[in-house]
């Protein structure tokens, strides 16, 4: 990571911008059955798979490319470990307080009339709707690495952000979680990952350009 300056990572955080307004849009407009009957309208077995299979790329599987940014630098692993457990403990305290019930409970609550399609193969779960808790992790790992990996590349900061913008889908695709609770998620794990970005580049700690790599060379030397 270079010196932070907020324009170097512009493509990813306007994209960001503008799903957010596009989506605070859609909320105050549309209720939110509406919205998520709308975006699950249409399911194939292949759209199935895929999202079942990527939808993971919002669990803690993430702790093992912090391990493997060890080796490069500190600096780096400690961003991605750090914007995890800020965002994934911020979205934890929130699930608790709201306890908002997910698509599964809502629609049988309010909606019984209107069975949602359940992806094969996944289990729905009934509360801690909000926020999306994969979408958070997503976020503030592909903002991590677009603060490490992709400074002032546009396409990468694009590629990056719809990777996380996916798995944010794959949770209403499978109807795990409505709109707003990934549009939550995506806001939470972003800001998470921008706010430990700057007070790291801030730091002139030595250790933090150091790496695992480099003392072993050290003690090899």
């Amino acid at each position: 990571m270079k010196q932070f300056k907020i324009k170097d990572y512009y493509t990813f955080l306007l994209l960001l911008i503008i799903g957010v307004i596009a989506g605070a849009i859609a909320l105050i407009l549309l209720p939110k059955h509406t919205i998520h009957i709308s975006l699950t309208a249409h399911h194939s077995p292949a759209a199935d798979v895929f999202f079942r299979g990527y939808t993971h790329l919002g669990e803690p599987w993430v702790w093992a490319l912090a391990v493997v940014f060890l080796f490069v630098r500190y600096k780096d692993a400690i961003l991605i470990i750090a914007s995890q457990l800020t965002a994934g403990l911020f979205a934890q305290i929130i699930k608790h307080i709201c306890h908002a019930p997910r698509p599964k409970v809502y629609f049988a609550q309010h909606f019984p009339e209107i069975t949602l399609y359940q992806v094969p193969g996944v289990q729905l779960h009934s509360w801690y709707s909000f926020p999306s808790g994969h979408t958070t992790t997503a976020f503030a790992l592909f903002m991590a690495l677009t603060c490490i990996l992709a400074t002032r590349n546009k396409p990468l900061q694009a590629l990056f952000f719809c990777m996380a913008l996916l798995v944010a889908y794959s949770r209403i695709y499978l109807s795990q979680h409505f709109l707003v609770d990934v549009w939550a998620g995506a806001i939470i794990g972003t800001c998470s990952a921008i706010i430990w970005a700057y007070y790291l580049n801030k730091s002139n700690a030595p250790a933090l350009q150091s790496s695992l790599m480099k003392i072993n060379r050290k003690k090899n030397a």
